[in-house]
């Protein structure tokens, strides 16, 4: 195996001007790490394997001393960073990059004014410095520029490795991606970059990239290690890679992090409701929180959604987003303005005229013109209905969103018993992930199963549990609360319902709430005690004629 048995002579290839450039091996083959030419044994000199784009690097530059930055001679020299001039007798600042095999294919030329240019492969390049150092050792400080390199260099007497990404903050995600085997081989790897936002993103995109538990992100009081160093904090910037934090994805916090403001801070206040025992039980509802609604056919769930829906807009001025499957936008919001009214849906839909257009323009204004509609009827793709959910809670910046029904949404994909169990497991993921993203409050509604083991029918009264809702266990365990809603429809009071909290992760509360009534003659459901409300808009209207 050859060996280097001259070192640090000057290149006799020409056109180089290195001093110390060229190295011989013991087989006579002389190589120049500055132009990247080679020599044969006993031959004379010459350049065998410079390419044309090499031929457009600079001459090697004198290695002096940079007073301004605080850096000496031999620093700049170990890691070559020269001041030459260009083609048109320019001066400037040379950063030499080499290739695996230690040859200059590449420069960073620095002109005054932090003007930047590269000539030569920067592809072929290895990051900054990387030459110097074999894989493998305690610690790699990664910077985001030559001169922050040799800063941290200089205070460290070029005792630590320490290199710089080729293009800054904006490339150095595909710097480290290229060098990942090197860094990957040091047991801890510190990012020393800028401290702008920048810089600061770019350390965590790289962090994120290297095996968990390796990667440590440094803080600095200036914006960067060079700037340390002219300040003659070098103590500090030393101690600032030293102090570096690990790495965490976002999302994980050291229990350190964690401040008694944190912990003294209250659970933001849940806006009221029209059901005061529910509104106990849970404390309000909350954005924020994903809010499941339960009931067997028929029961009444749309009616409580809307009648919280308007609540929400007419007593708290919140914006609702409405998304009901199975009815056109024009009845949801015929449904809001019918309640407004005091007056049956059914009546206001089959007699618009029942209430004067003063009465239906009053609440197009107070009411309806705050919230957003969906116009769509029946099935619709999951991820585009995510896209519209996402759209309202951002860009039209509502409050609460109202999707009625969860099954129906499923219903499009064609799958049934195993398969719409991952399908609703799919659409639940995605709808906590809406909530928690956007902090939209959602109200979902969702069916049940059929009763099983000779149980009573929900239609008759039979209870709601947990185990009743179709579909999959994540509509348990993704929701924040979940109310059910159960009615006999042949009992003696066919029209009372009792609503029943199932689920109040905040709360724990749990059980019987309100005992509702839906008034056939004001279309309202409200608790029985607030149920006798006078009809606003009629007296000779028949309440056998209105559906529940």
């Amino acid at each position: 195996m050859s060996e280097w048995i001259e070192t640090h002579k000057p290149c006799p290839i020409s056109g180089c001007s290195s001093t110390d450039g060229y190295s011989v091996n013991s087989e006579g083959w002389g190589t120049c790490f500055s132009c990247g030419g080679k020599t044969p044994p006993n031959d004379k000199p010459k350049a065998i394997s410079m390419t044309t784009k090499k031929l457009d690097l600079l001459p090697t530059g004198v290695y002096k001393s940079l007073a301004k930055r605080n850096l000496d001679d031999m620093v700049c020299k170990k890691f070559g960073y020269s001041v030459g001039e260009d083609a048109k007798g320019n001066t400037v600042q040379i950063a030499a990059y080499r290739d695996a095999m230690g040859h200059t294919v590449a420069q960073k030329l620095r002109y005054a004014g932090k003007d930047f240019r590269s000539t030569g492969d920067m592809k072929k390049a290895q990051m900054f410095g990387q030459h110097l150092w074999k894989m493998g050792g305690k610690r790699l400080v990664i910077t985001e520029g030559e001169i922050d390199c040799l800063a941290y260099a200089t205070v460290t007497n070029s005792s630590w490795p320490v290199v710089s990404v080729k293009s800054g903050a904006q490339s150095s995600k595909g710097d480290i991606k290229s060098a990942l085997e090197f860094i990957e081989s040091f047991q801890n790897v510190v990012f020393l970059m800028d401290q702008d936002s920048a810089g600061i993103e770019a350390a965590h995109e790289c962090a994120a990239l290297l095996s968990p538990g390796k990667a440590f992100i440094a803080s600095l009081p200036l914006k960067d290690a060079g700037e340390m160093l002219v300040a003659h904090r070098g103590k500090e910037l030393m101690q600032a890679v030293y102090e570096a934090k690990a790495f965490r994805p976002d999302g994980i916090l050291s229990g350190a992090d964690i401040s008694m403001d944190d912990l003294l801070s209250v659970v933001a206040p849940g806006f009221s409701i029209p059901y005061p025992k529910l509104e106990a039980k849970l404390h309000g509802l909350r954005k924020r929180e994903l809010t499941l609604m339960t009931a067997g056919s028929g029961i009444g769930k749309s009616t409580l959604a809307r009648e919280i829906g308007y609540h929400l807009v007419k007593t708290h001025g919140l914006k609702v987003g409405n998304v009901f499957l199975e009815e056109s936008y024009t009845k949801t919001a015929h449904g809001y303005i019918a309640i407004d009214n005091n007056v049956p849906l059914g009546r206001l839909r089959e007699e618009p005229n029942c209430i004067t257009p003063e009465a239906y323009q009053k609440s197009l204004d107070s009411v309806v013109s705050s919230q957003y509609f969906y116009d769509h009827f029946g099935s619709i793709d999951s991820a585009n209905l995510i896209s519209k959910l996402k759209y309202m809670a951002t860009s039209l910046e509502c409050d609460f969103l109202i999707l009625d029904h969860i099954s129906i949404v499923v219903s499009g994909q064609k799958s049934s018993g195993e398969g719409e169990r991952k399908d609703i497991d799919l659409l639940m993921t995605a709808l906590r992930g809406l909530v928690e993203q956007t902090g939209v409050g959602l109200i979902a509604i969702t069916h049940l199963k059929r009763p099983d083991g000779g149980r009573k029918s929900y239609n008759e009264g039979g209870r709601v549990t947990l185990q009743d809702m179709r579909g999959s266990a994540s509509l348990e365990q993704l929701s924040d609360n979940i109310i059910a809603v159960e009615r006999d429809q042949q009992g003696d009071n066919p029209d009372q319902s009792r609503i029943r909290l199932l689920k109040n992760r905040e709360f724990g509360d749990l059980g019987e709430a309100d005992l509702n009534e839906f008034n056939l003659i004001t279309g309202r459901l409200l608790p029985v005690s607030e149920s006798l409300i006078k009809p606003s808009g009629f007296t000779d209207f028949d309440p056998d004629d209105v559906p529940f």
